[in-house]
């Protein structure tokens, strides 16, 4: 460390470093410089000041008196004094109750102290019940047992009862009156009675100064103006035109037709479809190949495509009972439209038993013989060529010319 005192000390102090050799000095200036090694400036003491020159500085504040209090300012909250505990009253059975403290804020909690003086050797009763009315209980009752150290004492203890309450309405509200029984000292003597004790109740705002409310605002517009607003039907109205425009020009276009020819389509009636079918299954050899049951199957699922075709019943997707409920009011309807005449009337009852016979083969795995096939085919037979158009042979077909449709094109 360098110590340099009074004026002229940067002269001083770079003739001392000049009288330091080269290496030690560009270690001490580089040490000063990062700090390690500080150089310490001594000041000379400026010469005392004239007091008569000297302005004069307002006196502090006189200390009030000691034991005397002073009013809390405005605005502020004061400590509550401390709570003045009653004396016992005379006797060596007594009692006396107090509210700590007595002048609480709206929620907060206070205790509600009960003492009793008595021999040793006893126990104070509480009630059973206590109603605190107004005031709300804020914990469990705190229990102490001391001995009692009052003048004049005869030996006897103090029992205390502490009460956490807490007060939600404002103004003065009051602790129950409580009556206590001391067993084993007589009526008179072991019953103590309690008389209700004051609480006020202040607000969080009580004994604060009101502030002066803050001129009202201006209204504020809620709706403003927009002026883009206004070109919202303007351009509804350009669309529109334009959309017109666009329509009338495009009817104005002239259309290219292009017509295709006629083309003429074979329709072959159900019934000659249906004969055609039973005669491929007659020649298919399922007969001489033992498939008996694949054979009559087959024949009744003809029969069933045929019913479909030519009385538009829906008889493939229906059971044998939905279709013969269906059937009957389909040949009614048939016998009374010109165009779907037939050369005679379906036979319900041959139908039925050629279904039922059907589903006992399929269904519960019964067995068809040769002779049976051959019923069946032959009534599959009958059912077709009683109920084909009239006038329709067994090979007519019909050929249908679809009318051309001309095709318009842009």
């Amino acid at each position: 460390m360098i110590g340099l005192t009074g004026e002229g000390s940067s002269r001083k102090w770079c003739a001392a470093m000049t009288r330091v050799p080269a290496w030690p000095r560009g270690l001490l200036l580089l040490s000063v410089l990062c700090g390690v090694a500080p150089v310490v400036v001594h000041a000379e003491e400026p010469p005392p000041l004239d007091p008569s020159a000297a302005p004069a500085r307002p006196a502090p504040p006189a200390a009030p008196p000691v034991g005397k209090a002073q009013p809390a300012p405005p605005g502020t909250t004061s400590t509550p004094p401390p709570t003045q505990v009653p004396p016992f009253p005379p006797g060596d059975v007594s009692v006396r109750a107090y509210v700590d403290p007595d002048r609480v804020l709206l929620g907060d909690k206070f205790n509600f102290v009960v003492e009793v003086r008595h021999p040793a050797g006893h126990k104070v009763e509480l009630p059973e019940s206590i109603t605190w009315g107004k005031l709300e209980s804020a914990g469990s009752v705190q229990h102490q047992l001391r001995n009692d150290d009052t003048p004049g004492a005869k030996g006897g203890v103090v029992e205390t009862f502490r009460f956490p309450l807490q007060a939600f309405k404002l103004g003065q509200v009051e602790t129950p009156s409580l009556t206590l029984r001391i067993p084993g000292l007589s009526v008179d003597e072991g019953t103590l009675t309690v008389d209700a004790l004051p609480v006020t109740v202040q607000g969080l705002m009580e004994g604060k100064p009101e502030k002066e409310l803050a001129p009202m605002a201006p209204p504020v517009a809620l709706m403003k103006e927009d002026p883009r607003f206004l070109a919202w039907p303007p351009l509804l109205i350009l669309h529109g035109l334009l959309w017109l425009l666009v329509r009338w020009l495009d009817g104005k276009r002239p259309a290219r037709i292009t017509r295709t020819a006629a083309v003429p389509v074979v329709v072959i009636p159900p019934h000659r479809v249906a004969l055609e079918k039973l005669e491929a299954l007659k020649k298919s050899g399922l007969l001489e190949a033992g498939k008996r049951e694949e054979f009559v199957d087959t024949a009744v699922q003809i029969v069933r495509e045929y019913l479909e075709a030519a009385y538009q019943v829906p008889v493939l997707e229906q059971t044998t009972a939905e279709a013969l409920s269906a059937l009957g009011p389909a040949v009614v309807k048939a016998t009374l439209v010109e165009e779907r005449r037939r050369l005679g009337r379906l036979d319900m009852e041959a139908v039925r038993k050629l279904l039922t016979f059907a589903d006992a083969i399929k269904f519960a795995k019964g067995s068809a013989t040769v002779a049976d096939c051959a019923r069946i085919l032959d009534e599959s037979v009958q059912i077709i060529e009683t109920t084909r158009p009239l006038g329709a042979g067994a090979s007519d077909a019909v050929v249908k010319v679809q009318p051309a449709q001309p095709e318009v094109t842009s």
